[in-house]
């Protein structure tokens, strides 16, 4: 009787133990299957942070990129910096949402500044030059007339050729425009004769006698620079010589533009002669 309940007890004994035993692993398992989870779940929050980053950097190239994530009803703001090689992630909350929009705006302000275009007297001299190539080298076009209407109209008229009027300009600056015109009349001329007639003036401008009067411009120019001795007098005579082969300029064609004025045809003929 005395060994069937100590047997009894043992039994009890080793059902309780194993019981605490068989409660400890479901513990153990629990625990560590949490954890796992836990794992998982940040892992699958950081990859999805890391894909939007990738996702803005993909749009915006080296520029900061900006990434809203919801969290426990929590905004956060990732924004990854690109610049130099010390590439970085900062983590700001809603508080930084101003500085970053300031920052933005600050940005945007700076290109809408560096968009504006200065144009240099060269640019202007430039335009010009090329559409004297263009006619030089073209068939005739109705719009060479639009050519010529324009650069007349800038020498005499006070327009304006990206952003300069053409009392703005040095004398070299003048003097290669005029020259630009005198050719750009010439060769419209040798591609359709007597083409000024065809041009329907609505003001008092007067564009048939234009070599007249852009030829009397550049002498009067030329001579008053020769006459004080700067240093522009050697190019503006070698610039003349180029107008009196291609405009075919002779010097009775020189002499009929002044009625009087002997002194000023002797300043004349020295430009005219290369003296």
């Amino acid at each position: 009787m005395e060994d069937n309940k100590k047997r009894n007890i043992l039994i009890i004994l080793l059902g309780i133990i194993l019981l605490m035993l068989m409660f400890i692993i479901y513990l153990l398992i629990s625990n560590n299957y949490r954890n796992n989870m836990d794992g998982e779940y940040n892992r699958l929050e950081i990859g999805h942070t890391n894909s939007k980053i990738e996702e803005n950097n993909n749009i915006g190239g080296d520029t900061n990129a900006e990434d809203t994530i919801d969290g426990d009803n929590k905004n956060i703001n990732v924004v990854e910096n690109n610049t130099g090689d010390d590439a970085s992630i900062e983590v700001y909350n809603d508080s930084n949402t101003n500085i970053i929009n300031e920052k933005n705006n600050m940005n945007n302000n700076s290109k809408e500044e560096t968009n504006i275009i200065i144009y240099s007297e060269d640019d202007v001299v430039g335009y010009f030059e090329g559409n004297e190539s263009e006619i030089k080298n073209s068939s005739f076009k109705e719009k060479f007339k639009d050519y010529f209407i324009e650069i007349v109209d800038f020498i005499f008229y006070g327009t304006e050729i990206k952003s300069h009027t053409f009392n703005e300009l040095t004398n070299t600056g003048k003097l290669k425009i005029i020259s630009a015109a005198l050719k750009i009349d010439s060769y419209i001329e040798e591609k359709s004769p007597g083409y000024k007639d065809t041009i329907k003036s609505t003001s008092n401008r007067v564009y048939n006698n234009a070599k007249e009067k852009l030829t009397t411009l550049f002498l009067d120019i030329s001579s008053n620079v020769c006459k004080n001795k700067e240093d522009d007098c050697k190019n503006a005579k070698e610039l003349f010589s180029d107008i009196k082969s291609t405009c075919k300029i002779g010097w009775s064609f020189i002499k009929s533009l002044l009625k009087s004025g002997s002194n000023k045809l002797k300043e004349w003929y020295e430009v005219y002669s290369e003296k």
